[in-house]
């Protein structure tokens, strides 16, 4: 594994479930207790807040990086 720090998204939508965007920040969380450096961001396909399953709120999200298509010279 390269070192460094490692960007995680987790895409998440409208219904999700709490543990469904907490289980993955857990796991990379104890990673980083063992040396990784993950970083981790919480994203929608809009950027927009999410409504998760339960109804509590959820924290701010981003919208995912557009993807690059390349150009032909």
């Amino acid at each position: 594994m390269s070192s460094g720090t490692h960007r995680v998204a987790v895409l998440v939508h409208d219904g999700v479930k709490l543990l469904d965007m907490a289980d993955p920040a857990e796991v990379f969380g104890e990673a980083n207790l063992l040396g990784a450096d993950y970083r981790i961001t919480l994203v929608s396909t809009t950027g927009a807040d999410v409504a998760p399953r339960s109804g509590c709120g959820s924290p701010s999200t981003a919208a995912p990086p557009r993807s690059r298509t390349p150009t032909r010279s």
